[in-house]
């Protein structure tokens, strides 16, 4: 091989590897790995990503009035994290939602009534000292979207993770009891919710053995969350669907639907009570 088509053949070897770097490191980032911890357990983590792993353990104590909290110990330091529910369940994961901030994420949540999340919070552990950054709490967006405690999804190393809730929208008529993905952004030490018009639904109630289907012939699912838009699809009585996706945008609600043939379309949500909703078998999780 002559001199000169060496080196751009080590040049252009030197450029892949770079690439290559270049994309794990995007896909390490793509998806943080989340840490789920139990209770009374201990485990040796690098919080603080100073090099020497931290001791951490957590249970649940008695409270103020009454009500039973956690008690997080790190490295023999002991903070007792308080809430106004009556809670059985604790838990905490741990992840890294932003790579370059310099610390892991502690995202703390806890099963009350009804087995669910009544509250979850986000903290770093700093100068030796657990912070809190953020509460996710109730919160009324509008008349169909209310904002609820909830267990971490996914984060995906740049800052924006997802957080699993239970029936933030209002869609219960159509669907049943069902749990919707919520995107936050953690930035600069504080977290906002990420402003979007179309969410995942993760799950609802209904099993295999007891799906969704059409009641009655429904003509009304369009290609996108918009009536002026074409009909996507029209399903006859008895067919058999699955919720997938939510479209909110403030002033309207539809939900996004796939036939087990692989079809999809969009159904107006809002405005649908109980007593017209076109689907049965609709399970209820309380």
């Amino acid at each position: 091989m002559k001199k000169n088509n060496f080196v751009r053949f080590l040049f252009c070897v030197a450029v892949v590897l770079i690439a290559i770097a270049g994309l794990n490191e995007v896909s390490a980032q793509a998806a943080s790995k989340i840490q789920n911890l139990k209770e009374k357990k201990t485990y040796k983590i690098n919080l603080d990503k100073k090099g020497k792993k931290e001791s951490i353990s957590f249970k649940l104590v008695e409270g103020k009035d009454g009500n039973v909290a956690f008690k997080v110990t790190i490295n023999g330091k002991t903070k007792t994290v308080t809430t106004e529910y009556d809670i059985y369940e604790a838990n905490i994961q741990v992840t890294d939602i932003d790579t370059k901030d310099g610390y892991m994420d502690l995202w703390m949540y806890a099963i009350g009534g009804s087995e669910d999340v009544v509250y979850s919070a986000l903290y770093q552990y700093q100068s030796g000292k657990l912070k809190k950054l953020y509460t996710l709490s109730y919160k009324e967006v509008d008349e169909n979207c209310h904002l609820v405690s909830g267990v971490l999804h996914k984060a995906s190393g740049n800052g924006k993770f997802y957080v699993r809730a239970d029936r933030a929208f209002f869609v219960d008529a159509l669907i049943g009891n069902h749990i919707d993905i919520i995107p936050l952004q953690l930035k600069n030490g504080k977290v906002s919710r990420v402003k979007t018009n179309t969410y995942q639904i993760y799950q609802t109630y209904n099993t295999e053995e007891n799906p969704l289907r059409i009641l009655s012939q429904v003509e009304a699912f369009y290609k996108k969350p918009d009536e002026s838009s074409e009909i996507a699809m029209e399903l006859k009585r008895f067919t058999i669907i699955k919720p997938v996706s939510i479209y909110h945008s403030g002033k309207t609600l539809y939900v996004k639907f796939e036939t087990e043939d692989g079809r999809s379309g969009w159904y107006r949500a809002d405005g649908c009570d109980f007593g017209e909703a076109p689907f049965d078998n609709i399970i209820w999780a309380d």
